[in-house]
């Protein structure tokens, strides 16, 4: 595009100094059809410096969003328990309060009582939309960790597009499991798109589980309801599920 902004001026120069130039000796026909091309030209060139100008704007646009304090715009709540095969299970509950659709990269040590580390972790997610939560979970080996530190990088979403709020969800209680159903009420066809569950009993936090509400090809196509089922494998007298995925 930088070599056609250039080349264009020069033929357009060009032109007009042959019209100016050369009108005295050449046919009207010819004149014609000289300028009808001339404001072809100028009319591309006024396109492209439009789309050039547009671009640049677009970009800076980005550059000063990106600048954006995005981590003073997340509520973060955190959840943990011991699973039945004695492992720490670690929960973030994050809600995306800024007007971006956001990437989310978090790193979590875990450490036991006495401050000494035991564990580490990355967990990520994609498409986080604004106004929306989504919950990003991990594991450590062992019972030990009670004490969590965690480094949060959320950035503006550069590959994919939100799907939380196209996203229709309902959820059934049954014994010891929930049943989720979820219909995509978009025009886009929803991938990877998941219902995460946080099981409590009394207000504590006693089983976390997942399941992928797509088909095969990990779609869920416009218009389709695809149910799934989500064991708690325990008691629990409360459930809240959190839906992600993108496009």
């Amino acid at each position: 595009m930088k070599n056609t902004k250039k080349i264009i001026p020069i033929v357009l120069c060009s032109m007009i100094l042959g019209i100016t130039g050369c009108s005295s000796g050449v046919s009207q026909k010819e004149y014609d059809k000289v300028v009808e091309e001339r404001d072809k030209y100028k009319e591309l060139y006024e396109s492209i410096s439009s789309a050039t100008a547009t671009e640049l704007e677009k970009e800076e646009s980005i550059e000063k969003d990106e600048n954006v304090d995005y981590v003073s715009q997340l509520d973060i709540a955190e959840y943990s328990y011991v699973n039945s095969i004695n492992n720490t299970i670690y929960c973030m509950v994050i809600k995306n309060n800024s007007n971006q659709t956001l990437s989310l990269n978090v790193n979590v040590t875990a450490n036991d009582k006495n401050g000494k580390l035991v564990g580490a972790q990355t967990i990520n997610e994609y498409a986080v939309e604004s106004g929306y939560e989504v919950v990003l979970s991990t594991s450590f080996d062992g019972d030990k960790a009670e004490k969590f530190v965690y480094d949060i990088t959320p950035e503006i979403e550069k590959y994919y597009s939100p799907v939380s709020s196209e996203i229709e969800s309902t959820v059934t209680k049954a014994d010891k499991k929930v049943i989720v159903s979820c219909k995509n009420t978009g025009n886009e066809t929803a991938q990877f798109v998941k219902a995460s569950a946080l099981f409590f009993q009394n207000d504590r936090l006693v089983y976390y589980n997942e399941t992928y509400c797509v088909d095969n090809s990990f779609n869920l196509e416009v218009g389709k309801t695809i149910s799934k089922e989500i064991d708690a494998f325990q008691e629990f007298d409360d459930v809240k599920i959190y839906i992600s995925g993108r496009k």
